[in-house]
């Protein structure tokens, strides 16, 4: 517990998230993304055409033709330690769909059959998918922010739109990008931690499984996949037994935010997040790519010295 605390002490002395206007480039720079802080700037994204056009209606009526990849769970959990009755926990991957556009926003509005359905296709949808991001992307200045641009010095490495309902959740994780996460509709909840949580932080190597949905029934079976072990933090934040099982979580320093429709979080590399929707809720993010540099280096030796003691086998 020392050394997450000396490491916290040293690099994250100040774990409240300020919440203030767009700052300059230099601003940007020196207070946030060198010491790795994260900041939420309000009503960063209000002066994007979306704010105001992407209402369910819009979005319908001028783009409901168009087909978008969904992707499919039971439970909202996607990317995520599934634990199961009578076998080990297994790393297990949704299910991605082709929807229409219009069908997915029919389903949000009443749901048409069993599961939950998000769109968070990361793989920079709104460029790789043509049409569909093609015509989104005007709507969001081309998501990019002169100011997060200037700062880092490159233009973003992927563009992503999320649209979900209640209940989607993305579990525990760290990214190597710098995030800029912009809420168009609805609310989203962030549950963070900072990157020394990485000491305490417990992470299991996992066989890896997939959920297949019957198409006539709707019910959703795991189908493991031919791929080497995955590792991944089998903390929830939100299981309050969690606790208990993995005691050292006790010492993480819990940050919750939330971002309201028009607001703009910058989230920096390394930080550990889960994220959740309690309505519709849409949203569009830049990741641009970190630099190796000596916070990851530190990084990665807290993570060499966490695994010591929190890394378990699949066996255990």
């Amino acid at each position: 517990m020392s050394l997450l605390q000396e490491c916290r002490e040293l690099a994250y002395a100040q774990p409240i998230v300020e919440r203030r206007d767009p700052p300059s480039a230099i601003e940007f720079w020196r207070d946030f993304v060198s010491p790795n802080r994260p900041l939420i700037i309000r009503g960063g994204v209000c002066h994007w055409p979306a704010f105001e056009k992407w209402s369910l209606d819009y979005l319908q009526t001028h783009y409901g033709h168009l087909d978008v990849s969904v992707e499919a769970t039971p439970t909202g959990y996607g990317d995520a330690v599934l634990e199961r009755e009578g076998a080990e926990p297994c790393f297990v991957l949704p299910e991605s769909q082709r929807w229409t556009f219009g069908d997915y926003i029919a389903h949000l509005r009443r749901p048409t059959k069993p599961g939950v359905f998000y769109i968070s296709h990361q793989d920079s949808n709104l460029t790789a998918e043509t049409e569909f991001g093609a015509q989104l992307l005007a709507d969001v200045a081309g998501a990019e922010l002169p100011f997060a641009s200037e700062a880092f010095g490159v233009p973003p490495d992927a563009i992503n739109f999320w649209m979900g309902g209640a209940d989607a959740t993305t579990s525990l994780h760290k990214d190597h990008y710098e995030n800029t996460y912009a809420v168009l509709r609805g609310r989203k909840h962030f549950t963070l931690y900072s990157p020394p949580s990485v000491v305490v932080l417990p992470t299991r190597e996992l066989p890896t499984y997939q959920y297949v949905q019957d198409k006539a029934t709707g019910a959703f079976e795991v189908v493991q996949q031919d791929a080497a072990p995955r590792p991944w933090i089998v903390f929830d934040p939100e299981q309050p037994n969690h606790r208990t099982r993995y005691p050292a979580t006790t010492a993480l320093e819990r940050i919750d935010i939330t971002l309201e429709a028009g607001d703009l979080l910058y989230l920096p590399s390394l930080w550990y997040h889960q994220v959740g929707l309690d309505r519709v809720c849409i949203a569009v993010n830049c990741w641009y790519d970190m630099q190796y540099d000596v916070k990851y280096v530190l990084h990665q030796a807290l993570e060499q010295a966490g695994s010591l003691g929190n890394t378990t086998s699949a066996a255990d």
